[in-house]
């Protein structure tokens, strides 16, 4: 949505054209199992090729909790699988629903009316699943209960790729630094909360970036490419300068 600002987001309008930010930066997280950045409103799924061996990673996008039902950090594993699976929305689910004249049923079937849609990943922290939904619209939203939602495609590959006993990172990391070919990237969003980064956050993620490549590192920036990225905070991943050589 960020990435185009004047497009309406229900009616876009036939032949409306719309940027879609299709390079991304990896969060600065463990390169093991699943990785979800609520900033980022995204899930990365780390794991080895079973041909070669290599570390490869896969991305989707996520729809995260709503505020006051908001999605937490930390660490997690998983614990099981589950197909068709059935809903047991919690005493705080049923409340929320409560709380707007709803009446939330103790189970909800599985079938078209279910919210985890077909598939669902139960971690070990109590309440919270990845799962597939049954309203598409969500996922790149803030709208769950908390849960972590995905595309009925993307949760079906995923429930099929991860082992149990994967972790799962939580990260709230709204400014990513990395670099390809030479080129340093550099990419913005608000936090998971909506709040915008401040010039120092920024600078300071970049030269934290850099520490982390050792001594050797010479870098060469463009600062009015890093002021438009601050400004714009579009999630659009952008060179803002060349790592010219490390020792």
């Amino acid at each position: 949505r960020r990435a185009n600002p004047e497009v309406d987001l229900w009616q876009p309008g036939e032949g409306t054209r719309v940027l879609v930010p299709s390079l991304f930066v990896l969060p600065q997280a463990p390169r093991d199992g699943i990785v979800i950045n609520r900033a980022e409103k995204r899930l990365y799924f780390f794991h080895n090729d079973p041909q070669t061996g290599q570390l490869q990673v896969t991305t989707y996008p996520i729809g995260i909790g709503k505020q006051g039902r908001e999605t937490p950090l930390g660490s997690a594993r998983v614990v099981t699988k589950l197909d068709n699976p059935a809903w047991y929305p919690t005493q705080g689910v049923i409340d929320d629903y409560a709380s707007r004249g709803e009446v939330l049923p103790r189970r909800i079937p599985p079938g078209p009316d279910n919210p985890l849609g077909d598939h669902a990943i139960v971690l070990d922290l109590p309440g919270y699943l990845l799962h597939g939904t049954n309203r598409p619209d969500g996922v790149g939203m803030r709208v769950s209960q908390g849960c972590v939602r995905l595309y009925p495609e993307h949760i079906r590959d995923l429930v099929a790729a991860v082992p149990l006993g994967t972790s799962v990172h939580f990260i709230d990391q709204p400014i990513k630094v990395g670099q390809r070919d030479g080129n340093i990237y550099l990419k913005v969003l608000p936090d998971a909360e909506g709040d915008m980064p401040r010039r120092e956050m920024v600078l300071d993620a970049v030269n934290e970036w850099f520490r982390n490549r050792g001594p050797g590192a010479e870098k060469h920036l463009d600062a009015a490419i890093i002021d438009q990225l601050l400004q714009s905070a579009d999630g659009i991943t952008r060179v803002i300068g060349r790592l010219d050589s490390i020792d």
